[in-house]
């Protein structure tokens, strides 16, 4: 499994999209929903904006969460389609938006810039194949640890020993996002708070035992595999 650094919101893309319209979106507000055509093309400042689809039952079905640097929708963007998707801001967030002919104008100009949005685009995409590998676990246990290793490669911030989980993830974000019930995610958490592994801080979950957190999967991976080896108080690597 490939790490893969996002871009920092210094490259040609960032620069791109602050020449559009800057907005701060409250926690909780739905930038893009099911039905209407999306007013533009979105760049995430900062801030977390969860991305999900609506069961049949009304459940909210969670696919990614991105970070500062991402953009979004990007295959309306490039083709026009829009899916029976929802992103919607996890915090209070500040965001960019340009008009669709803005970013086709932008990709089709120069080769510089389709070439660094095809990398932006790459990136993305590894954020959606770690949720197909994730899946390919049978046991919840194995389901759950797998999920919080993503995480704590895509969101994490080394506090001594430790590992916060910077975004504001809960237990129902994992349970929807890994197709299980929330009690089940539940139990296994609440089993690896009782071994210390990990543990709940100020609404975050902090990682305290990555060694023992990989030896729950079956087909454990290299921590090195996941950018988790790095003694660095600053963000440890985005996905």
């Amino acid at each position: 499994m490939l790490m893969i650094q996002s871009a920092p919101t210094t490259t040609t893309v960032g620069k791109f999209f602050r020449k559009g319209l800057p907005r701060y979106y409250k926690k909780g507000t739905v930038i893009v929903g099911i039905d209407p055509i999306p007013n533009g093309v979105y760049f995430i400042e900062t801030g977390y904006v969860k991305v999900y689809s609506i069961t049949d039952d009304g459940d909210e079905f969670l696919h990614v969460i991105y970070n500062h640097g991402e953009v979004f929708p990007l295959v309306w963007a490039y083709l026009g389609i829009q899916a029976d998707l929802c992103y919607e801001t996890m915090i209070d967030s500040l965001i960019w938006r340009i008009s669709r002919d803005q970013f086709r104008s932008y990709i089709e100009s120069n080769l510089e810039s389709s070439n660094d949005m095809a990398k932006q685009m790459a990136r993305q995409f590894h954020v959606y194949s770690d949720r197909l590998d994730n899946l390919e676990y049978k046991k919840s246990s194995e389901r759950v640890a797998f999920r919080l290793l993503y995480l704590a490669a895509r969101f994490g911030i080394r506090r001594g020993k430790d590992i916060v989980i910077d975004a504001p993830v809960t237990q129902e974000n994992i349970a929807s996002s890994i197709n299980l019930a929330r009690e089940s995610v539940t139990r296994e958490c609440t089993l690896l708070e009782h071994r210390n592994i990990i543990a709940r801080q100020n609404h975050h979950i902090v990682i305290k035992n990555l060694k023992q957190l990989r030896a729950q999967l079956s087909e454990p991976t290299g921590l090195k595999d996941w950018g988790l080896t790095r003694a660095s108080s600053e963000v440890i690597t985005h996905r």
